[in-house]
């Protein structure tokens, strides 16, 4: 190959000139790391186009079409993952979960409070103190359930919330 005079060093002013841009556009590639301080026009023409492709195909870390690009593959992971749970029956919408789980407390409730009912009509020669007792056992056990239940939802939707934030961080990194 011959040499030309892109073989020699080349000043900001010359290479802006060259590609199209402004002495301070090529400087802030110098800054950036783009361009070597002591290139050669050739080196820097070089480099300036593989900086052209690397962007073009989304490559450059700091262009905004790379990370609307990872932002995108990010939501089709999630996506994907979790029409695979739903396959699979590890997952649920959280409408549904709270629907069945509130209709479940709401049926031990009604069993709950059908039971002193119950005993009286089974067992009608049980003491006033006996049944007194059994009635507070049974709404403590049942207060005990629906706290539980309130718990455990609260429970899950913070570690549903931290997963969100955790994933929600690892897309800004």
């Amino acid at each position: 190959m011959r040499r030309s005079w892109l073989d020699n060093p080349i000043t900001q002013d010359d290479f802006a000139d060259l590609i199209g841009v402004t002495q301070q556009a090529v400087s802030e590639m110098i800054v950036a790391g783009h361009l070597s301080r002591k290139g050669t026009g050739r080196d820097w023409l070089l480099a300036y186009c593989k900086r052209l492709r690397d962007k073009a195909a989304g490559r450059d870390n700091d262009s905004i079409l790379s990370q609307e690009r990872a932002a995108l593959a990010r939501a089709q992971r999630i996506g994907q993952e979790m029409k695979n749970a739903i396959v699979s029956k590890d997952y649920a919408p959280i409408s549904l979960m709270a629907t069945v789980l509130a209709e479940a407390a709401q049926s031990a409730v009604e069993h709950f409070d059908a039971l002193p009912a119950s005993l009286r009509v089974a067992c009608p020669d049980l003491p006033y103190a006996a049944r007194e007792e059994l009635d507070r056992a049974l709404a403590d056990a049942r207060n005990r359930m629906a706290a539980a239940v309130v718990e455990f939802t609260a429970a899950r939707l913070a570690k549903i919330a931290e997963k969100s934030q955790v994933a929600a961080e690892a897309g800004d990194a």
